[in-house]
């Protein structure tokens, strides 16, 4: 039988006009969340534009920390629960005055990934999120924050050791500090990768965990271990090739040959009916996505099901 005339999956086409699956969860993120970006104030902006000094509410800096948005990097200290109780007391004991002799927080704005990184006050902020979560303040209680911007890591670690002159000797050395941060940038990227993208393909993975179908945490899980988007130059590159090898194994693997010899579970041909095939398990297209460069070459595409307890596969060499 000749292979059917699929209509390749245009990634410019999975659009965002079915979020009918998202409504609950839009809902509970309304209720739990009143931020999605950073606000406040501006006190004071410097010629540059480098050092911003904002006003800005606790409630909008624990709604952003929820969410990504200030991130509290790997190199940071761990925290000191004694030292944010008893910062608490002095607190409550005189709270204009506290937070008029301690130091702004201070938050580095990277631009490249959208996010701010938390390099000093750390504790500080545990304390006001201990205080609003436990409502002894008021979710619209104002302090200071200084917003610096840059996305150079040398003058992020140069920052970082100014703040915490303290502790010079617990300090990383500059190549360690890239280590670390080599970690958050790569989080960061698969954070954006999902923000981009989440919206277009998310409603094809499953809400919940099941055999047959990934959950979109456990896809981007598994590219993230994997270091799929390190092999690109741009997040649209690794994008696009996730689609471009999406339309390849579909159309070369899941033939009509293969669809009625294949015993597929209700969700699975759904899915294959949509010309959508790397949300699915039991095939092997995350490890030729992966591995394996399938635009140019011939490969070999595999199914596997159960039925009656037993285990069967179907491996068809797919030539281009």
């Amino acid at each position: 039988m000749a292979e059917e005339d699929y209509e390749d999956c245009n990634p410019d086409n999975l659009n965002n006009s079915d979020e009918s699956d998202n409504e609950t969860t839009s809902i509970k993120y309304k209720q739990k969340y009143k931020y999605k970006s950073l606000r406040g104030k501006t006190k004071y902006t410097a010629k540059t534009g480098r050092f911003i000094l904002k006003e800005t509410t606790i409630k909008n800096l624990v709604d952003c920390f929820y969410q990504d948005i200030i991130i509290i990097p790997s190199i940071q200290r761990d925290i000191d629960n004694e030292k944010v109780n008893n910062m608490i007391i002095t607190y409550n004991d005189d709270n204009e005055t506290f937070n008029f002799l301690t130091n702004p927080i201070q938050l580095v704005y990277m631009d490249n990934y959208d996010k701010y990184l938390l390099i000093d006050g750390q504790h500080r902020f545990c304390m006001y999120r201990q205080l609003l979560e436990s409502l002894q303040m008021h979710e619209d209680c104002e302090i200071l924050i200084n917003i610096i911007n840059t996305n150079d890591k040398e003058i992020i670690y140069k920052m970082y050791k100014h703040f915490n002159y303290d502790i010079q000797d617990e300090i990383k050395t500059i190549e360690e500090f890239k280590i670390d941060f080599k970690k958050i940038f790569k989080i960061l990227d698969y954070d954006k990768f999902s923000n981009i993208y989440c919206k277009k393909i998310k409603k094809y993975f499953s809400l919940v965990n099941n055999q047959y179908i990934y959950t979109f945490e456990e896809f981007t899980t598994i590219l993230y271990d994997s270091n799929y988007i390190e092999l690109f130059e741009s997040l649209d590159d690794s994008y696009r090739y996730l689609i471009e090898t999406n339309n390849i194994f579909n159309r070369k693997y899941y033939t009509e040959d293969n669809k009625k010899d294949i015993k597929f579970k209700k969700e699975e041909l759904n899915s294959i009916n949509q010309k959508i095939i790397f949300n699915l398990k039991q095939n092997n297209f995350i490890e030729l996505l992966l591995e394996h460069n399938i635009k140019n070459n011939s490969f070999e595409g595999k199914h596997t099901w159960i039925e009656r307890k037993k285990k069967y596969s179907i491996t068809t060499t797919c030539n281009l």
